[in-house]
């Protein structure tokens, strides 16, 4: 398993080869676990920010369907972002995991 994908499990307590779901639509995800910003063939080590290219705040599961439409799109970034980060927050205040349901749901903070 790729490192990025080891962050991302070990973060929200995912064992290899448990299930888990997209982070925008929640259908199951099996795409791996992507780069909101692009690695830019593993030359890249950090994000525009300054963040490590292979931290929990750039890694975001997606299904193939939502990872085709908006990943490695400049156009989709922010949106990603801003997604990834509230369900970053609700993991934080909830301790749920891609593909629990949440008392709180991404809509009810937009």
């Amino acid at each position: 398993m790729q490192t990025h994908q080891t962050v991302y499990f070990d973060h929200f307590g995912i064992s290899h080869g448990e299930p888990y779901d997209c982070e925008i639509c929640e259908r199951h995800a099996t795409g791996g676990i992507p780069h909101i910003e692009a690695r830019g063939m593993g030359s890249k080590q950090t994000t525009k920010a300054g963040e490590d290219i292979n931290g929990i705040d750039n890694l975001m599961a997606l299904c193939d369907q939502d990872h085709k439409e908006y990943g490695d799109k400049e156009q989709y970034l922010d949106y990603l972002k801003k997604i990834h980060k509230l369900r970053l927050q609700i993991y934080a205040t909830q301790k749920i995991r891609p593909g629990e349901k949440a008392c709180l749901s991404i809509s009810d903070l937009l």
